[in-house]
Formats: structure tokens, C-alpha cells, sequence
């Protein structure tokens, strides 16, 4: 089993549904862990290579990544949809429907220096 990286964050502020910017460095992302203190709304994302110029994340078929999410949970997150990710941004909600969050919510994700390719 590959060792596994904690970082933290991203968050999302009081009465936002964006996250702040969180550089992945190296790590390939494979895990969420959901703040207890989430108000119900799927997880949208947005990535960078860059850091400045950020994307929202579509899967092949042009489906929006959304992921429908507990609090208090971790998620299993495929590594190779965020394989463009150098950088990352979390949304409450959609982008057509963003859901302001009432407390911060801190998140940490789990990233890995090693997957299997496909």
C-alpha cells in the first residue's frame, strides 16, 4: 500500500461555497475527509495547473464531477479524474447552484506520491 500524505484544508469560510486554493504539490489526491459541520450539498471541483486559472471539472461525456457527500465521512476519490489537478478549489453545491456554507468547514485530503496507472 502506498503511504498516504494528510493536508489541510481546503475551506470554505462562513457564508461562502468556495474553497480557498490548495496546492497538491506532487500527491496524486485519493481521499476527502468531510468536515462534521457540512450543510447538505454535493461537492462540485475546480483545478489548475497553474494556480490562476481555474476549470471546472468535467467528466469525458461532459458531465460536471459532482460527489454527493456525508459530513463527518471520508471519500473515496478517483485519482486519475484529478490527475490535471496541481492545484484545487471545493464547491458546496454546483455552479449553476452554489450552497453558502453556515460555519467553516475545514477539509482534509489525503493524497498519495504513487498510483497504479491505467
Amino acid at each position: 500500500m502506498p503511504q498516504l500524505n494528510v493536508l489541510q484544508g481546503p475551506i470554505i469560510n462562513v457564508g461562502q461555497s468556495i474553497s480557498n486554493v490548495i496546492d497538491l504539490g506532487t500527491d496524486y489526491i485519493v481521499g476527502l475527509i468531510m468536515p462534521e459541520n457540512w450543510i447538505d450539498a454535493v461537492i462540485s471541483v475546480q483545478v489548475s495547473p497553474d494556480g490562476d486559472n481555474f476549470y471546472e471539472l468535467h467528466e469525458p461525456n461532459g458531465d460536471p464531477v459532482e460527489v454527493k457527500v456525508v459530513p463527518g465521512t471520508i471519500v473515496n476519490l478517483d485519482p486519475h479524474r484529478l490527475l490535471l489537478a496541481r492545484y484545487l478549489r471545493i464547491r458546496s453545491g454546483t455552479k449553476d447552484s452554489p450552497v453558502d456554507q453556515t460555519r467553516v468547514c475545514n477539509f482534509r485530503t489525503i493524497g498519495t506520491m504513487q498510483i497504479a496507472m491505467r
